[in-house]
């Protein structure tokens, strides 16, 4: 993951987030970014494969498992609709046009937090210093209604950081069918903003 974020790629072909889960506190180091919604995103997700457990690190791709084998990953499929978001203060407004479909949609949006750092202090990966890019730091989502033009449109909060501060900032947004799946996908930087 940390590869993808110098890839010139990046936010054209691909978005890539990293749900942080809590798999490593039972072992006695709490990841701090890792949260009880993530476990059961993974959860749910591991469910629609046909999954009987959930791993981690575990990898989706156009949402479906990926083993991640291999030095890239391969090529994303092409998803379907135009997708723009655009972010006035602290909200955030979606809007899916060319949809496949009837819907019904939903959007959701991910802060994301670049090079950040952690020291992994117990577990089976004790003493290891990790670096991290892609990495939640909050999530919203929003059903979305049919305009008159035929458009989907979603209006939802800017998902507020949590966890310590983050070397860049970005916002990824997506957009996913009644399966569950994704239709379309945007990303990009943020300006950092620090409380003073």
């Amino acid at each position: 993951m940390n590869a993808l974020a110098k890839s010139e790629d990046l936010w054209k072909k691909f978005v890539p987030v990293e749900f942080h889960v809590t798999y490593w506190d039972h072992l006695g180091w709490k990841d701090r970014f890792g949260d009880p919604a993530y476990d059961a995103r993974q959860r749910a997700e591991a469910a629609s494969w046909g999954a009987k457990s959930t791993y981690t690190p575990g990898l989706a791709l156009d949402g479906a498992e990926w083993s991640g084998t291999g030095d890239a990953p391969p090529p994303a499929t092409v998803l379907s609709g135009t997708l723009e978001a655009s972010v006035s203060a602290k909200r955030l407004a979606v809007a899916l046009t060319a949809a496949p479909g009837d819907g019904p949609y939903e959007a959701f949006a991910v802060r994301l937090g670049f090079n950040i750092a952690s020291t992994v202090t117990a577990g089976e990966n004790a003493g290891a210093k990790l670096r991290h890019e892609f990495v939640a730091r909050g999530l919203s989502r929003a059903a979305m209604t049919r305009g008159d033009d035929g458009a989907w449109r979603a209006a939802l909060p800017v998902p507020a950081a949590f966890g310590p501060a983050a070397g860049a900032e970005g916002l990824a947004v997506w957009v996913e069918g009644a399966d569950g799946k994704p239709v379309q996908a945007a990303g990009g930087f943020l300006p950092i903003i620090r409380a003073r």
